[in-house]
């Protein structure tokens, strides 16, 4: 949709301010060092660049692009959150609008999708509220839970294996034991990469369980390494030597990292679940009507009934509009019709009572991710400027370690990101269906002998039955910075009971369906004498020449000349 402007807007606030400082700051700060860093590689040149030269070259060009892109993503979200008045987007996934009928009608919230997996259901089954929130926020705490279920199963199975090996179940050498460690970690790791979000886009896709990745191989590769290595140290006296670096610091780096990582960001989904009140009320009314209307003037009475609702002269939104247009029986003057309309009056932004808690963990876990990436670049930056490129695995040891811990500060600023973009709504949802039957008849009035007027028209008698459900809708969207802001699917949160709108909706059209005229009136002054005219000439045409005609008394001379006569 494109930017619709308007004088009253929807006052929808830049979600995206303190996100947008972070990556800002972040942003300056690795674009500065990354100039640093070309600045020291061009000072040393002098000739064939060594490995070191262009070590600080690589890692300048990296720096100052990383640097760039957060800082220009910074700015951006810090610029002003254009809102036009034809946001959020449409509640319906289709253009008919069948699935929110089917909801309002059946009491029921298909947003709420059952969970898949053995995870995903256990840890629903853990924490049944995690089903009331968003699903983009629901797939974000099934996959963070994954990835905790597959760090304690590696580090489960490296425990096992160290047991197996020290009852002498299995015999492993300490070298083994070292290469088993750095099996684990790589599981780790590449299960964090497969799991956690580390793009800004939320998923509007159905929910998902969590996913694996190549880390699942790895972990096959960690269940049977143990046995494998035995059978090779006792059957071929197969020598191992120690890996490069050291397997267990990485495998207790990337378990503490993994599990911090997943439990904050669960913890997180748990609080904002907490919150959730997934009502699914609905008021009704059931009722019969007859009228001597067409069912399509009901229908239109409550459109405009529904328009005075408007929130700041917003056009309603019509999800389903099929009017009950008459089907005759042949050669008869009678039929039938069937009708259903279903409208959403514009949703007005709300801001929800979060508990204070859950608003102070998500700025915390957002500002700790940021700070985290800022402190890795700073470590990356000192290291790199302080030692000399060296061909060997501790050189690049050193290198990884402020990589990956940026990477798992990525993560949670990607998980705060997603709490910051929830804007949520209320609007006012109603639904009416008609079916019935009709018959044709004609009403005429002025037929008398000295009318000199004719009014006749031709009238459709209503009998219906109509079904009417109306509710307050409860949603949220996920903003996101640009052109498309708000334009991001939006979800059914609670279905609130609206007596007050469906009585009024109920009143309305009985009233017109009572009130409706059925014969034509004259109004116009211009009519009215013209007919004024023709009755005084009918009744000066009726007037028999050389006969008096009666003078026309009043009702009280009338009664007068008749009281007169009993006294007599």
């Amino acid at each position: 949709m494109s930017f619709d402007y308007g004088s009253a807007d929807l006052s929808i606030s830049n979600p995206f301010k303190l996100e947008g400082a972070l990556y800002a700051v972040r942003g300056a700060v690795n674009t500065g060092l990354g100039v640093i860093l070309l600045l020291s590689a061009r000072a040393q040149v002098a000739g064939e660049p060594t490995p070191t030269e262009i070590a600080l070259l690589v890692a300048g060009i990296l720096f100052l692009s990383v640097g760039l892109s957060s800082l220009v993503k910074g700015l951006f979200k810090l610029f002003r959150f254009y809102v036009g008045r034809n946001v959020p987007a449409n509640l319906p996934r289709n253009d008919q609008g069948v699935d929110v009928a089917k909801m309002m009608r059946e009491r029921v919230n298909q947003h709420f999708l059952e969970p898949v997996g053995l995870i995903g259901r256990g840890i629903h089954s853990l924490f049944p509220a995690l089903l009331y929130i968003p699903l983009p926020l629901r797939i974000i705490a099934v996959r963070a839970a994954h990835n905790l279920f597959i760090t304690v199963f590696v580090l489960a199975l490296v425990g096992l294996a160290l047991l197996s090996g020290s009852i002498g179940v299995i015999a492993m050498p300490a070298a083994a034991t070292e290469w088993l460690y750095l099996l684990g970690s790589a599981s780790i790791f590449l299960a964090a990469l497969a799991n956690f979000p580390y793009k800004s886009t939320l998923s509007d896709k159905q929910l998902q369980d969590g996913h694996v990745g190549i880390g699942g191989y790895l972990i096959l590769l960690t269940i049977l390494a143990p046995v494998v290595l035995s059978i090779a140290q006792q059957k071929s006296n197969f020598a191992f030597t120690s890996p490069p670096v050291s397997g267990g610091g990485w495998l207790m780096f990337f378990a503490v990292a993994s599990i911090v990582a997943s439990v904050i960001t669960l913890a997180i989904c748990i609080l904002r679940a907490r919150e959730a009140k997934p009502l699914t009320e609905v008021a009704e009314r059931i009722e019969h009507l007859e009228a001597g209307v067409h069912p399509s003037d009901l229908m239109r009475s409550v459109e405009i009934q529904l328009t005075k609702h408007r929130y700041l002269e917003i056009p309603n939104r019509e999800y389903m509009k099929m009017r009950p247009d008459l089907t005759w029986e042949e050669g008869t003057k009678r039929g039938k019709f069937e009708g259903m309309y279903l409208v959403e009056v514009q949703p007005k932004p709300t801001t929800p009572e979060h508990a204070t808690i859950f608003k102070q963990a998500q700025n915390v876990s957002g500002l700790a991710g940021h700070a985290l990436m800022l402190v890795a670049g700073i470590w990356l930056f000192s290291f790199l400027l302080n030692n000399p490129f060296e061909n060997g695995p501790a050189w690049y040891e050193a290198l990884v370690l402020p990589v990956s811990m940026a990477m798992y500060a990525k993560f949670l600023a990607q998980a705060a990101h997603a709490f910051w973009a929830e804007i949520n709504f209320v609007s006012s949802l109603a639904f009416l269906r008609l079916e019935g039957t009709f018959t044709e008849a004609k009403v005429a009035t002025g037929k008398s002998i000295h009318d000199s007027t004719l009014s006749e028209n031709t009238v459709i008698q209503s009998r219906l039955s109509y079904y009417l459900w109306v509710c307050d809708a409860v949603t949220s969207t996920f903003a996101v910075s640009g052109r498309y802001n708000l334009e991001q699917s939006r979800w059914l949160l609670a279905m609130n009971k609206n007596d007050a709108l469906c009585n009024e909706l109920d009143q309305e059209m009985r009233r017109f369906g009572a009130e409706a005229q059925k014969l034509a009136s004259v109004t116009s002054s211009e009519d009215l004498t013209n007919i004024g005219n023709l009755t005084s000439m009918n009744h000066a045409s009726r007037q028999v020449p050389g006969k008096e005609q009666p003078v026309a008394i009043s009702d009280e001379e009338a009664a007068g000349a008749l009281a007169a006569e009993v006294d007599q």
